[in-house]
């Protein structure tokens, strides 16, 4: 079953929200960590910022209608 726009839309921001979350948490020095023999490093700033970059844009598009698919009104003949 295809996804609707408003579906996609409620997914695109939940995924913009934790890229930002990921930004905020390198910026506060989380970049990378150390627990017991395990470490986590997290993508790299400017992959984040391209990322929130597509995201935003995406969701832009959805919101005012420029994106792949666009409201229209058709007057009879």
């Amino acid at each position: 079953m295809a996804m609707t726009p408003e579906d996609r839309l409620t997914l695109l921001r939940e995924q913009l929200l934790e890229v930002q979350t990921a930004i905020s948490a390198i910026h506060t020095g989380a970049q990378e960590y150390s627990i017991a023999n395990r470490s986590l490093k997290r993508a790299g700033l400017s992959t984040l910022y391209a990322e929130r970059d597509r995201l935003e844009k995406e969701i832009y598009a959805l919101e005012s209608g420029t994106g792949m698919f666009k409201k229209a009104y058709f007057e009879g003949r």
